[in-house]
């Protein structure tokens, strides 16, 4: 699969992929681009185990250490599916300089996960691209695949009629998303 990319129209593909690292089976991000070839990021930590994903069965669970990789200009985080609706993943990654969290989905089309999103977006200063898997024989993955501003604003959506969606982002944005409220509170610890 990995050879394949380079076969694709793009400078840079966000993805997860099943890894296997010393013997412990993982859900991991990855950064691709034609400059740096592949960069393994974080593993997926928040494992479900209902009867349409048996993650928690499948994997082992990863770190909540941020692992940014470089893509062109910008540091990216990974935040993967189910993870999205955890914002201590999203506020690592803001905290450890991420300007995009690439958050790929396979999930329905509950509106949980667009709100999730944003809120990713939110806590983390960054902006987010959620894409999704789309199905067609079945409604068990609707595509419905966002780019989110560090705000919180969709900027860009597809749909089954447009499935693909493009954003020119300026990373300056996430660095001065991070200067503002929320992002720039003082936790403690």
């Amino acid at each position: 699969m990995l050879l394949q990319l380079r076969e694709l129209a793009a400078g840079a593909v966000l993805a997860s992929r099943p890894v296997e690292d010393a013997g412990r089976r993982l859900n991991q991000g990855f950064a691709w681009t034609r400059a740096s070839g592949y960069q393994s990021s974080r593993s997926k930590v928040y494992l479900p185990d209902e009867p349409d994903g048996r993650e928690a069965t499948w994997f082992d669970r990863g770190s909540l250490d941020p692992s940014l990789v470089t893509c062109h200009d910008a540091q990216v985080g990974f935040q993967l599916c189910t993870e999205m609706l955890f914002t201590d993943v999203s506020w690592r990654l803001g905290r450890a300089g991420a300007h995009v969290i690439a958050a790929p989905r396979a999930t329905g089309g509950h509106r949980r996960w667009r709100a999730a999103a944003s809120l990713v977006a939110v806590v983390s200063g960054c902006f987010v691209a959620s894409s999704n898997r789309r199905s067609y024989e079945r409604d068990d993955f609707v595509g419905q695949s966002w780019i989110v501003s560090p705000d919180g604003d969709v900027l860009a959506e597809t749909t089954a009629e447009a499935p693909i969606a493009s954003v020119d982002i300026d990373i300056r944005e996430a660095t001065s998303a991070k200067e503002r409220y929320p992002q720039n509170l003082l936790l403690p610890g």
